[in-house]
């Protein structure tokens, strides 16, 4: 008689899931952990926004409005408000926007596999880096 081992589907990500995901990565982002951040992304990440060599500020990330707009058994597609409130030379800085992910959820820990950043301010005064998105 052989047995047979059926894999287990993995749990739904659900939303608290995903709001606990994204919560981590703004904290490792203001926080400055950049081990930690990157640990978050697939090795195979595509990352879109551009980016510039600049002083580092201290940042504040705020998220809102966070929906699943797609779900499969590996994959999940994110979508949220963003605000970030950003400290350097005396001057308070806001940067806010919209923002796509798509995470890999097979593992336990999940990894963004694409991301896509839209900065909605009207008018930038000045370089915008990584961690003010």
């Amino acid at each position: 008689m052989s047995a047979t081992i059926e894999a287990s589907a993995p749990a739904a990500f659900t939303l608290q899931d995903a709001q606990q995901f994204l919560y981590r990565e703004a904290r490792a982002l203001d926080d400055r952990d950049w081990d930690a951040w990157l640990a978050l992304y697939a090795p195979d990440a595509e990352f879109w926004m551009p980016s510039w060599d600049d002083n580092e500020p201290r940042t504040s990330h705020n998220i809102s409005n966070l929906e699943i707009l797609e779900q499969t058994a590996r994959l999940t597609k994110l979508r949220f408000n963003w605000v970030t409130f950003s400290y350097r030379y005396k001057t308070v800085d806001t940067y806010f926007g919209t923002s796509f992910y798509t995470l890999d959820t097979t593992a336990a820990q999940p990894l963004i596999k694409r991301k896509k950043v839209i900065l909605k301010n009207d008018y930038i005064h000045h370089v915008v880096d990584i961690y003010h998105l």
